[in-house]
C-alpha cells in the first residue's frame, strides 16, 4: 500500500502546519509525530509504508497505525491512497477546554472534581503546567503521599515532567492512587520507566477503564501474557527482538494464548510466508494461521492430512494440470 500527501503550493517547502504544534504536540506519541513529519517533508511524492518505516525506524504496522491516528484526529483525510490536509479548528475530536479544568489559576483553593473518563472519546488529556502541579500537590495529601511512594519505588526523585504526568493521571484520567502505584510498579518491572512510556500507559489504562485494583491486576496479567506471547513468536521466527506494533502484539497473543497454536505450525506458517513473498509479513502469516485454526488443524500431521484431502478433492473435481496441482497447497494464502 502506498500513500501520497499533496500539499499543493507547499510542495517545495518543508513547512509544519501550526495546528500540528498547537494542538497535537502534547497529544501525539513519538511514532505519530515521526510519521506525519516524514509525510509533510515528502509532500507531493508517493511513498510506501516500507519507505516510511525505514526512514523512521518503525515497523510498517506502526506507520499504518500512525496514519490512522492522524486521520482519526481530523488533521488529514484519506481518499484512496491520497492523504489530504484538513482545515480543523479542533482536531482532537472534542473541545479541550470543555474537558480539562483551567490549570494556571493558582489563586483557586478548591480543585474541581475529576470526571470519569469516557472510553469512546478520542481526547487525550493535556499535561498540566508546573504552577498547577505545585498547587495541586500542596493541597492534596493523597497526591503528596503518592509521589513519595513513587519516588521510593523508582529509587529517585521524579522529574517535574513525570510529576505533571502523575497529577494528570489522578485528576484528568481519574485513576485512583493505588492503581497509579500498580502502574508504576509494572513499568519498573519491565524496565520501561521513561516519562513518555508511562504517559502512554496512563492514557491507555484511563481510556480502557482500568480504574480499580482488580482491573489493574487483570490488565497487568494480560500485558504479561502478551509480552510472553511476543517473545515466543520472536524465538520461533528466529528474528532479533524488538517491541511489537499493536497489530503484531495482537497476532502473537491470539496464536499463543487464544488459538493455542503449537510452535511447529507457527514456524510452518512463517516459512511459507517467506518462501512465497521473500520476507516476513505478519498479516500474511496471520491469515494462514487463522485459516488453519478455523479448519481445526492442531499439528503438522493434521495439516498434512488436510492438504492431502483437499488435493484429492481438487483432482477429482477440476481440470487443472495435475503437476501444477501437486505443488499447490489449499492452505497457502495469497494476499494482495
Amino acid at each position: 500500500m502506498s500513500y501520497r500527501l499533496d500539499m499543493g503550493v507547499w510542495n517545495s517547502v518543508f513547512a509544519v502546519p501550526t495546528v500540528l504544534v498547537d494542538k497535537h504536540l502534547k497529544l501525539a506519541r513519538g511514532s505519530e509525530i515521526k510519521v506525519i513529519l516524514y509525510a509533510i517533508r515528502n509532500s507531493g511524492k508517493e511513498f510506501s509504508l516500507a519507505e516510511v518505516a525505514a526512514a523512521t525506524a518503525l515497523s510498517e504496522e506502526s506507520v499504518e497505525e500512525a496514519f490512522d491516528y492522524w486521520i482519526q484526529q481530523g488533521l488529514i483525510s484519506k481518499n484512496g491512497n491520497n492523504l489530504l490536509p484538513q482545515n480543523t479548528e479542533i482536531s482532537t475530536g472534542k473541545n479541550l477546554e470543555a474537558e480539562v479544568p483551567e490549570k494556571t489559576d493558582t489563586a483557586k483553593t478548591e480543585m474541581p472534581a475529576a470526571k470519569p473518563y469516557q472510553a469512546s472519546t478520542k481526547f487525550r488529556a493535556v499535561r498540566p503546567d508546573s504552577l498547577y502541579v505545585a498547587t495541586r500537590i500542596n493541597d492534596c495529601e493523597e497526591l503528596r503521599n503518592l509521589v513519595s511512594e513513587i519516588e521510593m519505588c523508582l529509587g529517585k526523585t521524579i522529574t517535574p515532567t513525570l510529576l505533571a504526568t502523575i497529577v494528570n493521571a489522578y485528576d484528568d484520567y481519574s485513576l485512583p492512587s493505588e492503581v497509579i502505584m500498580m502502574l508504576i510498579s509494572y513499568v519498573k518491572n519491565i524496565n520501561k520507566t521513561s516519562t513518555p512510556y508511562i504517559e502512554s500507559v496512563i492514557h491507555e489504562w484511563g481510556m480502557s477503564g482500568v480504574n480499580t485494583a482488580e482491573a489493574a491486576d487483570r490488565k497487568i496479567k494480560d500485558l504479561d501474557d502478551r509480552s510472553v506471547a511476543w517473545k515466543k513468536v520472536v524465538r520461533i521466527f528466529s528474528i532479533d527482538y524488538r517491541s511489537p506494533s499493536k497489530k503484531e502484539e495482537e497476532c502473537a497473543y491470539n496464536w499463543i494464548k487464544t488459538y493455542l497454536m503449537p510452535e511447529e505450525l507457527i514456524r510452518e506458517a512463517y516459512e511459507r510466508c517467506v518462501n512465497n513473498t521473500g520476507k516476513m509479513q505478519m498479516r500474511y502469516i496471520n491469515a494462514i494461521i487463522e485459516k488453519w485454526h478455523a479448519a481445526g488443524i492442531k499439528s503438522i500431521e493434521d495439516l498434512i492430512n488436510a492438504e492431502k484431502s483437499e488435493k484429492e478433492k481438487e483432482k477429482n473435481t477440476s481440470s487443472f494440470d495435475l503437476k501444477d496441482l501437486d505443488s499447490f497447497s489449499y492452505f497457502d494464502m495469497k494476499i494482495d
